[in-house]
């Protein structure tokens, strides 16, 4: 088990009064998430997005650089046995131009300011009132941050909307090895995120 966002997900698909046929994923890496979620939703369409191959981030984070045209081969290869998966080679920043809707939505992106609120925020806008946002990686206290891996960017966007009435979020661990958990500084969670619903009547929010 890589992370417990795959039981997260694998619960998710269990609900039967969960209908999640339109699925959005931020940050294919290796697809092996983006397979996962095709075969635990059969019926749904999933969309997933990464970064151009020729991008200087996509070289150079996980280091790549050396193997780019390898890793892209390997990670399409593995996409197209399920012809529910659509990959765009696309900025995520991007999606502020989309007006799709999605049911569930899955952030694994760059995980540090600014890009990672940008996803956030661009994912409210696209999640259905019912649906759910997660987000890996999310890190309540970090001394050192940096852009793509570790972060508390994700935790104090989320806190900041949580504050403003905007959302309802809860953490689970990402996972559960003594290892990533005993230090405070090494402990992440994944973020599961919804919306709350706005009262009609006066525009307020309220918990569902």
């Amino acid at each position: 088990m890589s992370s417990e966002h795959e039981v997260a997900f694998s619960s998710l698909s269990q609900n039967l009064e969960s209908k999640i046929s339109k699925i959005l994923e931020i940050g294919t890496f290796d697809g092996a998430n983006s397979f996962l979620l095709s075969e635990l939703f059969s019926t749904a369409q999933i969309e997933t997005i990464d970064l151009p191959h020729s991008d200087e981030n996509f070289k150079n984070f996980y280091n790549r650089k050396e193997n780019v045209y390898s890793f892209v081969k390997s990670r399409n290869d593995l996409i197209s046995k399920n012809k529910s998966i659509k990959f765009l080679e696309q900025n995520s920043i991007n999606l502020i131009n989309q007006d799709k809707k999605y049911d569930l939505i899955w952030i694994d992106g760059a995980h540090g300011y600014p890009i990672v609120c940008i996803d956030i925020i661009n994912c409210l806008k696209l999640i259905n009132d019912n649906g759910r946002i997660l987000i890996d990686d999310i890190f309540p206290s970090k001394i050192k941050s940096d852009e793509m891996y570790d972060s508390v960017a994700g935790y104090e966007t989320l806190e900041e909307l949580k504050k403003a009435g905007i959302i309802n979020y809860t953490l689970i661990y990402k996972r559960l090895d003594s290892k990533n958990n005993c230090e405070t500084k090494n402990r992440k969670f994944v973020a599961i995120v919804q919306k709350k619903k706005i009262n009609s009547t006066n525009g307020t929010n309220y918990n569902r």
